[in-house]
């Protein structure tokens, strides 16, 4: 089995959406001669082509500068003004929130350049997630959801919207959306971290008073990735499950016989 990328490294993995973004532009510089070759009644098409690719190399090109800057901004450590050294330099923050501020102005910089290029996609995920920390959770929402919607399900970071997505309709108190968001990422046991997806469907049926559907999932999830890095914690939430039901069954059992 492939080893499977963690969230941290998925975005960790920046170059990688930046270079699907630009993988149109490699085919046709690759492929240069068979286009021009192909007629010349096209040739008017073919100029109009290239300039399309010339636009989205130009673009790809600065949607990652500005990336690289909003991550700069990202992750640059807040210190306090009476703290900094004299001769600090670059932008300064007193809080995480004037933090998280500057820095979703820069990704929505990113994604005004980027558009629906991989670097696009993936600022609108930052966008997303600081608009949540910002408290903006309705908006963030809107953010996740229509990200999911653009992605194929095979994407890694439909996963990750999606997850958040979910994170943040239990965090409002609307668990059956959090489960559905959920229960749409475990449903195929070949999308990306379904086991991950999976465990957190159960252990929100569970909290909900739904044991048998909780064991079920649980016992699917362990049928369908026997070497999940996962599967501790599968077992875990399976033993207790038991007990609770086999304390519920002694009890059952007392109350019965006192009549």
């Amino acid at each position: 089995m492939a080893k499977k990328i963690s969230r941290k490294e998925l975005l960790k993995k920046d170059d990688a959406f930046i270079a699907a973004a630009g993988q149109s532009v490699q085919w046709a510089q690759h492929n240069r001669s068979k286009i021009i070759a192909a007629s010349v009644a096209g040739v008017v098409l073919v100029l109009g082509t290239w300039g399309v690719f010339e636009y989205l190399q130009m673009r790809d090109h600065h949607a990652s500068e500005a990336f690289q800057e909003a991550m700069q901004v990202m992750e640059t450590e807040v210190i306090a003004e009476a703290d900094r050294a004299e001769d600090a330099q670059g932008p300064l923050f007193d809080t995480e929130k004037e933090k998280w501020a500057a820095a979703l102005t820069a990704f929505k910089k990113v994604q005004e350049v980027g558009g629906s290029s991989g670097v696009g996609a993936l600022a609108r995920f930052y966008i997303g997630s600081l608009e949540a920390k910002l408290e903006n959770k309705d908006v963030a929402l809107e953010i996740f959801g229509a990200l999911a919607e653009s992605l194929s399900v095979s994407d890694e970071l439909y996963f990750l919207a999606k997850e958040r997505q979910a994170y943040l309709f239990e965090d409002l108190g609307k668990s059956d959306q959090a489960l559905a968001a959920f229960a749409a990422l475990a449903r195929d046991k070949n999308h990306f971290y379904a086991d991950y997806a999976g465990l957190h469907q159960a252990r929100l049926l569970q909290k909900q008073g739904e044991a048998e559907k909780a064991r079920n999932v649980l016992e699917r999830l362990q049928k369908d990735f026997p070497e999940s890095s996962l599967k501790d914690d599968i077992e875990v939430r399976l033993k207790k499950l038991t007990k609770a039901d086999a304390d519920v069954g002694q009890a059952q059992a007392a109350e019965a016989k006192s009549n």
